[in-house]
């Protein structure tokens, strides 16, 4: 993964993770913000940059808050607040289900830039070989709620105005 652009930390982590997993968060001493400002990834998961243009995220215990988190994607704006529990454990651990609670905002959202496309190749002399590409699958260990709004959405030719909905 590439990674370009500015973070502001004031975050202090300390406690044991078996008080995280048994839900004993009081035990635990985890607060602090990081602000992100024009940062710019890009990975083999997603062929298009995704850029976050400005953020505040607050932590406290096994929360992490998202605030006034601005960025795009493609074709897309997209303007978040929400907030993520159990953080700790699902970074450390691999079976851990990362929970959360989102607010989605867009003036516009080009979902074909999200969905992964299909394209069959053949060779001479070969079998066709099948290539996926776009944003990987959710992961079955999240547990998120997104309620979202769109002024336009642009799904394979169909536009759409007006859209809301939770997922």
């Amino acid at each position: 993964m590439d990674l370009d652009g500015s973070i502001k930390a004031d975050v202090s982590l300390a406690g044991k993770q078996s008080d995280a997993t048994n839900g004993r968060y009081g035990s635990l001493k985890n607060n602090g913000t990081l602000e992100v400002k024009n940062i710019r990834t890009h990975s083999e998961y997603l062929p298009l940059p995704f850029i976050i243009e400005n953020g505040t995220f607050s932590f406290h215990q096994d929360k992490m808050h998202f605030n006034n988190f601005n960025g795009r994607y493609g074709q897309s704006d997209i303007s978040m607040n929400g907030n993520l529990q159990n953080v700790i454990n699902f970074v450390l651990s691999d079976n851990q289900i990362l929970k959360g609670d989102f607010s989605f905002v867009s003036n516009h959202l080009n979902l074909n830039e999200f969905i992964p496309t299909v394209t069959n190749e053949e060779t001479e002399n070969e079998t066709p070989k099948t290539e996926v590409t776009g944003v990987i699958e959710i992961p079955k260990n999240l547990d998120l709620v997104l309620q979202a709004k769109a002024t336009k959405t642009k799904y394979n030719d169909i536009n759409i105005e007006n859209l809301n909905g939770s997922l």
